[in-house]
């Protein structure tokens, strides 16, 4: 009986170490900053950085590519082609994707910084019209429901800026505000909600501001031993990370309030820190990533992404699967997107 026993515990130990096997879902020619997921989890759209760099040459950005694929099959639905504008994300019915960013044009030999948005239309792949905003773009994002554009503005890298929300469907200006003198580091447009912001304040500390959009009312609080943060999606949490001149190294999760709800030491990349759906997500410089329980901040499950750069995250809208970049190749910037299959976690 005893030999009965160890013999079944040995053949399901490994279950227990196991670790999900990535699926690649396609290939880019260059890294990949940024992964996006459609409202019906059918498509993945990734914002590449091309580069014209020779090996072993210092890295130099030489615009950017999106692409989208069918994430069931890796069918290639659309490529932009070369350009200067970002990947927003998709539309609310996944038929479009929305492509923004700064644009440096020249007449009469005068520098002009405008700021670009363009529509794609997925299944013929035609561009839409171009808009242009006759201002430097310091940061664009699309809503939770894909049906504003949220953009902040500004003049070259000053602390004053504008803040205007655009229907993503018809490029129709919304709401517009001014925020003069901060620095903001990172900021969301919450569904039916707020309009919050994490900014920088004097000695390194970090504040969320809170702005009504019907009332104009502007409300924050101070983010303690932050170094850099993200707000959640839904607009109830702010993740960021310490640093040991701080006086904590490691994960810290607030609510809007300011409060803190748990932290976990360690060391993560910053720019990489978020909430998805039930998971504070916390890629590592090992190419880790690591997902923490949302509500209690318990390390539920450690992914291998194979990769020591140019990592980019995305979570399925059922919360089942994480997609992953992965760096293929090191000369080339040549990645990957690959899926990992969370169990129902």
């Amino acid at each position: 009986m005893k030999r009965f026993i160890a013999a079944a515990l040995l053949a399901f130990a490994p279950l227990a170490d196991a670790q999900p096997k990535p699926r690649e879902i396609s290939t880019a020619p260059n890294r990949i900053g940024q992964l996006m997921v459609s409202a019906d989890g059918a498509l993945i759209a990734a914002h590449t950085y091309r580069s014209k760099t020779p090996p072993g040459k210092a890295y130099v950005d030489d615009g950017s590519e999106a692409f989208v694929w069918e994430i069931a099959t890796g069918k290639l639905r659309l490529s932009t082609g070369k350009t200067n504008l970002s990947a927003l994300g998709f539309t609310a019915d996944g038929k479009t994707l929305v492509t923004g960013g700064s644009v440096t044009t020249f007449k009469d030999n005068i520098r002009i910084e405008e700021t670009h948005f363009q529509t794609w239309d997925i299944e013929t792949g035609k561009a839409g019209e171009t808009k242009v905003l006759l201002t430097k773009l310091a940061g664009a994002t699309l809503s939770a429901d894909r049906k504003t554009v949220v953009t902040v503005t500004g003049l070259g890298g000053g602390l004053e800026h504008t803040v205007e929300t655009w229907d993503a469907t018809t490029g129709k200006l919304v709401d517009s505000f001014d925020l003069d003198r901060m620095s903001i580091r990172t900021y969301r447009q919450v569904v039916d909600g707020p309009f919050l912001a994490v900014l920088s304040k004097p000695k390194f500390a970090l504040e969320l501001l809170s702005r009504d959009p019907k009332t104009g009312k502007t409300t924050t609080s101070n983010l303690t031993g932050l170094a850099d943060a993200s707000i959640s999606a839904d607009g109830k949490w702010i993740v960021g990370h310490g640093t040991k001149d701080l006086g904590f190294e490691g994960i810290r999760l607030f609510d809007t309030l300011g409060r803190q709800k748990w932290s976990v030491k360690g060391v993560f990349d910053p720019s990489l820190l978020g909430v998805a759906g039930e998971f504070v997500v916390a890629p590592d410089s090992a190419g880790k990533v690591h997902l923490y329980d949302l509500a209690k901040g318990k390390l539920v499950q450690t992914l291998d992404a194979g990769t020591r750069s140019g990592l980019a995250w995305a979570l399925s809208p059922d919360g089942k699967t994480l997609f992953v970049s992965t760096r293929v190749e090191e000369q080339t910037y040549k990645s990957a997107v690959k899926a990992f299959d969370l169990g129902g976690k």
